[in-house]
């Protein structure tokens, strides 16, 4: 039996911890502190004193989770640490509260719907789908001062992916988008060595169907 009492957890509940701590990191710090990709550790949800169950979790740093101090607490208080529930909720927000917003950014209801009688994952389907490939992202491409013949100079390219669902930086692929800008007709393939700078981020995008990435080509003549 694991530590609190419950069996040890099975796959599909060690690949949910895997997506929450690479897609939300510490919960308190991306949903509160607006501070994004802390590392982070699971903490289990406790009922009395007992753990609920391995799918009950959240993600939180080790400050938040058991190394509070008084301008942080954590959300137990072990070897002096500043912390305990009570303080930890009126400082952040409610351990649920925390779940749902984790629940929204992974698009995934791992625990209100456990409340619904949903069941739990039982294989990798579900994270496979979590951790989709970017390459099935669509790639809608715009473009300033876009001329007929191919300009000589610095070409520099912002990338925007709206995603309902977060995925690692690393499964973004640059190279995948360009080769969409090229095969768009926006590049040629001997302009490629003229960029100077990509950039990319995610942002929220409302609905699965709202998926895209949006590219910005700046073309700057010599």
């Amino acid at each position: 039996m694991a530590a609190g009492g419950l069996r040890s957890a099975n796959k599909a509940e060690t690949d949910l911890w895997k997506v929450l701590l690479e897609q939300v990191g510490c919960a308190v710090c991306r949903f509160v502190l607006r501070i994004e990709d802390t590392p982070a550790e699971i903490h289990h949800l406790i009922d009395g004193q007992r753990r609920i169950s391995h799918m009950h979790v959240l993600p939180l740093c080790p400050v938040h989770h058991r190394q509070g101090i008084e301008a942080h607490p954590s959300r137990h208080s072990v070897n002096g640490c500043h912390g305990g529930l009570d303080i930890f909720e009126r400082t952040y927000e409610s351990e649920m509260e925390l779940v749902i917003k984790c629940e929204d950014w992974i698009n995934y209801p791992y625990v209100t719907g456990l409340l619904n009688n949903e069941q739990a994952p039982d294989g990798d389907d579900h994270v496979a789908d979590l951790n989709a490939n970017a390459q099935d992202l669509a790639c809608d491409v715009e473009s300033e001062a876009v001329e007929a013949t191919a300009l000589t100079g610095a070409i520099n390219i912002d990338c925007i992916h709206y995603r309902f669902r977060r995925v690692r930086s690393d499964e973004l692929s640059i190279e995948g988008i360009i080769d969409g800008i090229i095969k768009a007709g926006l590049l040629e393939n001997s302009e490629a060595s003229q960029i100077e700078a990509i950039t990319h981020r995610q942002e929220k995008a409302s609905s699965a169907k709202d998926e895209r990435t949006v590219v910005t080509i700046d073309r700057v003549a010599e």
